[in-house]
């Protein structure tokens, strides 16, 4: 009896022995890690175990459900705050969008103010825009429609002007044929006063250019006269004195 069961015992050791065996050697060549004394480490860096992933989401999941009341009471109060802005900010566009389509009398008109590339919110996300005032516009489109085909519109009395244009455009063309001598179809007929202006320009030139060369020539001549007219002078004086100083001889 005592001899069956040290063989049982025995036997359940080895058994036993075995399965221990198995776990180790499971645990250390399988790839899902449940934790170990020195993490797995793949390249430079380690890896946490399976356990240490779920104590690190469970943590995470406690702190956002501590968190969650708070964040999602904030976020019920902007979208109830977003709700009242978004008909105050309908109102405005619309009532903006009315002027300047049909408003009556002088009218304001605005542009809209922008802040690093951005539209300036009087409220930040969910504001109107801030705006400013545009210098040159006093009437809705309306207004400027009526101004251009109204009785006394700017279109009648552009197209006068173009009347007046037109008769000043064929004057001014007549006038530039006359100077430039060439006929409606623009066929050279004569002498142009242009020609004329350019005939003259080239005879100042040739002037200018005869009295440069001819200028130290008759300076030259002036000079000899001058020279000239002085020993005259003193031939005469010369010639006088001897007159003077003859006496004829007695016969």
């Amino acid at each position: 009896m005592m001899n069956f069961l040290g063989k049982f015992l025995v036997v359940v050791h080895v058994t036993l022995s075995i399965l221990a065996l198995t776990a180790a050697a499971f645990l250390l060549f399988l790839s899902t890690d449940w934790g170990r004394t020195q993490p797995r480490a793949e390249a430079i860096e380690r890896v946490p175990s399976e356990l240490d992933k779920r104590a690190a989401a469970a943590k995470l999941a406690i702190d956002a459900a501590k968190a969650g009341p708070g964040e999602a009471k904030k976020a019920q109060d902007y979208l109830h705050k977003t709700m009242d802005r978004f008909a105050q900010n309908h109102l405005f566009y619309r009532n903006r969008l009315e002027e300047l389509r049909s408003g009556q009398g002088p009218i304001k008109a605005f542009e809209v103010a922008t802040k690093d590339d951005a539209v300036d919110l009087v409220e930040p996300n969910i504001g109107r825009p801030k705006e400013t005032e545009l210098a040159g516009i006093e009437k809705s489109l309306e207004g400027y429609r009526a101004e251009l085909k109204g009785e006394d519109a700017l279109l009648k009395q552009i197209d006068a002007a173009l009347v007046e244009v037109r008769s000043l455009i064929a004057a001014n063309e007549k006038v530039t044929r006359h100077l430039q001598g060439l006929d409606a179809a623009g066929k050279k007929t004569g002498v142009g006063l242009y020609d004329l202006l350019e005939d003259e320009a080239k005879m100042q030139q040739q002037i200018r250019f005869e009295r440069a060369y001819l200028q130290p020539q008759w300076a030259e001549a002036l000079e000899q006269a001058q020279t000239y007219a002085e020993r005259r002078a003193f031939l005469e004086q010369t010639l006088e004195r001897l007159k003077k100083d003859f006496v004829p001889k007695s016969k």
